[in-house]
């Protein structure tokens, strides 16, 4: 976070920008021809006249795709496709050789020195756009599917790492109990006992959250819209962890319309204001307030949840807007976390028709807030 704070809306990732081919060619004509048909789709362009400059210009701009003439002085398209393929950077970029050399030699040549597809001149213009469209599709299909896999295996992990920290916690508790039970007070006794509970607690909500993550990933989550009193689901939520906020001295202020309705699905939202209100506890020093209020604007019903804790840094509130699996930092008592909470309530607010905001400063806290469809009842 700068010291100016940061303001983020999650989920706001840009996905209009053209995608973008590189041309490499050193016959002006060709790349005249090429330039304006691949205009004419909205494609953005780069342009190379010959080998070197295609490197470089692939390097920095890490283009979508590219298309790659062979017959050119210095160095051929083969050497430039070969080299492409030995960089991280650039090894994954689709390449497509365009060439009026047609013997089935350079064809073989082409496909074994990394390039996806063969087109040879003159083309036509409909078939070398349906194979570039090809080509890109393919291309997004993969990058899915490597960030799908990144991500189950970071939630793998995190799993088994957490879970197993929230279960040996528990054990230990338990085996100091059974074994020095005689010489424990009842004071003793009643703290172990909360600190099991506590960390039963913390340790159920995480597994409710990766479960119910779980299930929105493969769509089998759909909202059941209905009237609710928003009220009475803060009320339900704050009862539910006054203990956890009581053993850090954290308070917590509600101020919250008892008139509003909200038209939501109210297992969901029950979930969301849980997360948030866990979070604002666990990333609430001692002795800090946590304060939660309502407002009713145009049929709208406005949520606030602010905090004077640790708030977050820049980094990581750009990897929350990302929607980038993390593992979060660790509370103010050293309490764990998955990072799927704020992902989770970001998509079941969007999910039931609503905007998610995060404004947070380093060291100075953090508001978050929601809108739902909303009434005042009479």
């Amino acid at each position: 976070m700068n010291d100016s704070g940061q303001i983020g809306q999650i989920g706001s990732k840009d996905t209009s920008k053209s995608k973008l081919i590189l041309i490499v060619d050193d016959v002006p004509k060709n790349l005249q021809v090429l330039g304006n048909i691949l205009k004419s789709e909205q494609y953005a362009l780069a342009v190379a006249i010959n080998g070197q400059q295609a490197l470089e210009i692939a390097q920095e701009a890490l283009p979508d795709l590219i298309l790659l003439d062979i017959m050119m002085p210095d160095m051929d398209g083969f050497e430039v496709c070969s080299r492409l393929k030995q960089k991280e950077e650039t090894k994954d970029i689709p390449v497509i050789f365009l060439s009026a050399k047609d013997n089935y030699e350079d064809v073989v040549k082409g496909f074994q020195s990394g390039g996806v597809d063969y087109v040879t001149k003159p083309f036509n213009r409909y078939e070398l756009m349906a194979r570039i469209k090809t080509h890109l599709e393919l291309k997004t299909l993969q990058n899915e599917f490597r960030d799908a896999n990144i991500a189950k295996q970071k939630l793998l992990s995190l799993i088994s790492h957490d879970l197993r920290s929230g279960i040996s916690r528990m054990r230990s508790f338990i085996r100091i109990i059974k074994k020095d039970l005689e010489t424990l007070s009842p004071q003793d006794i009643s703290g172990l006992l909360a600190e099991i509970e506590g960390k039963y607690e913390s340790t159920y909500g995480y597994l409710t959250n990766i479960l119910e993550w779980s299930k929105m990933q493969q769509m089998q989550i759909h909202p059941q819209s209905a009237w609710f009193k928003l009220q009475e689901l803060v009320e339900e939520t704050v009862v539910s962890l006054v203990e956890t906020a009581k053993s850090k001295g954290v308070a917590i202020q509600t101020a919250v319309n008892h008139k509003m309705e909200c038209y939501a699905d109210r297992t969901m939202i029950g979930v969301v204001i849980h997360n948030l209100l866990a979070n604002s506890i666990k990333y609430t020093h001692h002795g800090g307030l946590i304060e939660v209020n309502t407002d009713f604007k145009n049929g709208r019903c406005c949520f606030t949840i602010r905090d004077n804790g640790v708030g977050m840094n820049k980094q990581i509130l750009n990897q929350i807007v990302q929607g980038e699996l993390q593992s979060s930092e660790p509370g103010t008592d050293g309490e764990k976390g998955s990072g799927l909470g704020l992902a989770l309530c970001k998509d079941f607010i969007q999910m039931n028709g609503g905007t998610f905001h995060i404004e947070s400063m380093e060291n100075q806290g953090t508001l978050i807030h929601f809108d739902l469809e909303a009434r005042e009842s009479k």
